[in-house]
């Protein structure tokens, strides 16, 4: 997990910040991370393997609605897989209002989820980190 985490959000953060900053969440690189997400009793995180190639994992929060981390490794990226693997997610736990977060900079992230129907609700900024966080929501379909 610690593995494509890492690779996951350097890509990111390379792409939109320069190719000598490194940024993720506090732990995404220790595994501290991943071991929070394998403890918790809240989190469903789930390991995306596609004929036995691991192609990232994505996190999510029943309770809350809220998708917590999707990481695919950067190969996979821009491919429409994870269009793909998003809605086997929502039909997989029948929900169809869900939350995100994702950091300002990220503007392929940004896109993606508008992509997928979230509105930008607004942003804050967490002490942990230098970046502010836009807020992203899913709305149900209207009938």
């Amino acid at each position: 997990m610690t593995d494509v985490m890492i690779q996951a959000f350097h890509y990111d953060s390379q792409k939109h910040l320069g190719s000598r900053i490194f940024a993720g969440p506090p732990g995404y690189d220790t595994g501290v991370l991943a071991h929070k997400l394998i403890d918790s009793l809240e989190l469903k995180t789930l390991i995306i393997d596609y004929n036995g190639l691991d192609m990232g994992l994505i996190t999510i929060n029943l309770n809350q609605h809220s998708l917590e981390y999707f990481c695919l490794y950067p190969q996979y990226i821009g491919k429409g897989l994870g269009t793909k693997i998003w809605y086997q997610i929502e039909s997989m736990f029948e929900l169809d209002d869900w939350s995100v977060e994702t950091p300002e900079y990220s503007l392929s992230n940004r896109k993606f989820y508008q992509k997928l129907g979230f509105k930008e609700l607004g942003k804050k900024q967490y002490s942990a980190t230098n970046f502010s966080i836009y807020l992203y929501k899913k709305m149900p379909k209207a009938n």
